[in-house]
């Protein structure tokens, strides 16, 4: 169970305080096999990291909380329950029939922001949320149309919850009105597996899946590719990293098994994918 904590200013600016109780469920439990390191010898093409295969099923924890903010204050949740706050919701009053509504992560918290201007990103049920994340603020919607939330209707944020330093990849769904006066949090969820990406309003995995990254299973073509590479047997969202001959990463998400190199030079590049504690890299070569 997890308690949300929520302030807000009433019309005759009394603050009211209330504690809310989240009811959590967890939709599956995380099987897996130990990872054995091994070494790699001259001419090898592929590292692979473990040697045992797994059957995994992501632990989510989701959750309603359908708690709507009207006017200026703040919401406080903590979603993984650990006593600290996650992320602070608030509605901040700029001027006469204007206002703006922000999430402000907490304690290493994030949210999932690619915009220049600390406008984070919306997403659609299913959608894989990925980029850069960052714990300053974010606006979700304030005046001249500006935030991505902003009468947008149901939409998801990407967050990562800081447990302990680990980060645990998540989303809220929300709310926030075309006036800014109004947001509603109406759910979340997050992987109890830290590093492990999730998409939109994920809940679960529903079945148990073969997620085993081997030489033999992972097949990267066409390589040398041009624009797009296609990853074999990669069904659910894997976390990857482009790296360049000197090791330094020039390219990060998730894939479901495409990947994007158009915005690569030509070269050649090892590719590190990871999922559920199992890692594989592989050469790749892009040519244009």
């Amino acid at each position: 169970m997890k308690k949300l904590i929520t302030t807000c200013l009433n019309p005759l600016n009394f603050l009211v305080f209330g504690i809310f109780i989240l009811n959590n469920t967890a939709s599956a439990q995380l099987i897996s096999d130990p990872i054995h390191q091994v070494t790699v010898g001259p001419g090898s093409t592929d590292i692979n990291v473990n040697t045992n295969a797994s059957l995994v099923v992501t632990e989510i924890i989701s959750g309603p909380i359908n708690q709507t903010l009207i006017g200026p204050g703040q919401m406080e949740f903590d979603f993984n329950g650990d006593a600290q706050t996650d992320f602070i919701f608030d509605i901040l009053y700029l001027s006469a029939g204007s206002n703006a509504a922000r999430v402000k992560p907490q304690g290493g918290s994030e949210i999932l922001d690619n915009s220049t201007y600390g406008y984070p990103d919306v997403f659609d049920f299913e959608e894989e949320m990925t980029g850069f994340f960052h714990g300053n603020l974010g606006v979700l919607g304030t005046f001249n149309s500006a935030g991505q939330f902003r009468g947008m209707g149901d939409k998801y944020l990407g967050i990562k919850i800081n447990a302990g330093g680990q980060k645990l990849h998540g989303w809220v769904l929300l709310n926030c009105s075309f006036n800014r006066d109004t947001l509603t949090i109406i759910s979340f969820g997050y992987s109890t597996t830290p590093d492990e990406p999730v998409t939109a309003g994920q809940t679960t995995t529903a079945t148990l899946v073969n997620t085993t990254l081997s030489a033999e299973n992972i097949i990267v073509y066409p390589n040398p590719g041009i624009t797009q590479l296609t990853i074999s047997n990669i069904s659910v969202p894997t976390a990857y990293w482009v790296m360049d001959a000197k090791g330094t990463v020039v390219q990060t998400g998730t894939t479901r098994g495409l990947l994007d190199v158009s915005a690569l030079s030509a070269g050649l590049y090892f590719l590190r994918l990871r999922l559920n504690g199992q890692e594989l890299i592989k050469k790749i070569i892009v040519q244009h």
